[in-house]
């Protein structure tokens, strides 16, 4: 059976990307991961913090195996003359094959396509999150973080560092409603990017009649697997339930699931959510 680890790791190498280049970053090349040797059970994660935390864990530890790469620091805190925070460099890397450094920028994020009467909105989980609103500030303020004069003095002085390239790496899902057949055009978003569905809780008589509610080959994926998609391989992680117990969980917050057998992904979601 694939532990926890070994699936998160194996999904940050060749699971499909939510986001494909922009013009200030393009995406990392990840066939450089190619050569990483089978370490998932040394990565010692902690699977009790953030989400996007977790993944930045699990990154540090790929990008530190990869033989080609060097990672120089993480977490970078960026100050401005007041020492005031202005910004965080989530990797600094150095590519020994390209002699070239980078600023590598990780994202972690799943979306929901709605339909209004002003046309498509891509809110998360937690609805103050959007997709177009995420792009603007990462166009805006993150990619262009260490070419501001406080990061180049930054870099310079620690890593002696004179030119650095930005790459980005951004994972998810994008969820669909239930009664559309094809995804929205999506700014940004790449192509082949991961799709799912989304209802809301007191929808799911119209959508699933059929579905015994004793049903218990229901699996529900815990958070920190939300961006692993699903395989035979990750069947034993998740929590297999009965239908009532998934609705219980649903009933507070969003839920992911997929059913014994399926490689598709639904989010259930609270009736009030929005």
């Amino acid at each position: 059976m694939i532990s926890k680890q070994k699936a998160i790791l194996k999904s940050l190498k060749d699971s499909p990307l939510l986001a494909g280049d922009f013009p200030e970053a393009p995406v990392f090349d990840r066939r450089v991961f190619d050569a990483v040797p089978d370490s998932g059970d040394e990565a010692a994660l902690r699977f009790d913090q953030k989400l996007g935390h977790l993944y930045e864990q699990a990154l540090e530890h790929l990008l530190t195996v990869t033989p080609s790469l060097q990672v120089l620091d993480s977490h970078v805190q960026v100050f401005d003359e007041e020492q005031r925070t202005i910004g965080e460099l989530d990797f600094i890397l150095f590519d020994e094959t390209r002699r070239r450094h980078l600023h590598l920028e990780l994202a972690v994020k799943f979306y929901l396509a709605v339909e209004e009467s002003d046309g498509w909105h891509f809110p998360g989980p937690d609805p103050r999150d959007h997709w177009l609103r995420k792009v603007e500030k990462m166009r805006m303020h993150q990619f262009g973080l260490s070419t501001r004069p406080e990061a180049k003095a930054l870099l310079k002085d620690r890593f002696d560092i004179g030119q650095i390239d930005v790459r980005q790496l951004i994972y998810g899902c994008l969820f669909l409603p239930m009664d559309i057949p094809d995804a929205p055009d999506v700014p940004f978003m790449a192509s082949g990017h991961r799709t799912g569905r989304w209802l809301y809780r007191r929808h799911w008589p119209l959508h699933f009649p059929d579905v015994d509610p004793d049903r218990d080959d229901v699996l529900i994926i815990p958070k920190p697997l939300w961006p692993v998609p699903p395989s035979v391989q990750t069947e034993a992680l998740y929590q297999q339930a009965s239908v009532a117990v998934l609705m219980a969980q649903a009933r507070t917050h969003c839920t992911m699931f997929t059913f014994t057998g399926s490689k598709n992904v639904w989010f259930l979601v609270p009736d009030d959510w929005r």
